[in-house]
């Protein structure tokens, strides 16, 4: 529930929608929020650095491979089946999707 003032805490982002559409990200700290027409969605998005040389070495920058697999995978999966499969599926999808199995040793 939004009461009108939100902390975030440290290394976290929230996500704000006000009437369903996205307004803005919220990094760590103090933010006031409009009661009620605010809505706050907590999203974790999850990457592990296991070789932090190749990370610093291996790719310019390891973020943007991160979500260039992640974009990649989904797209590969989705084409391998139809619409109305796609929307019955979702849960079957995100476990396909998941990376941990294709991302390297970043």
């Amino acid at each position: 529930m939004n009461w009108g003032v939100r902390i975030v805490p440290e290394k976290k982002a929230y996500i704000i929608e006000r009437f369903g559409k996205y307004v803005k990200t919220l990094g760590s700290g103090i933010h006031l929020l409009i009661p009620f027409v605010d809505r706050i969605l907590k999203r974790q998005f999850q990457f592990r650095i296991l070789d932090a040389k190749l990370a610093s070495y291996g790719v310019e920058n390891p973020i943007y491979a991160i979500i260039q697999l992640a974009q990649t995978t989904m797209r590969s999966e989705l084409e391998k089946i139809t619409l109305d499969k796609t929307l019955e599926e979702e849960a079957t999808l995100n476990e396909k999707i998941v990376l941990g199995r294709k991302a390297g040793k970043y």
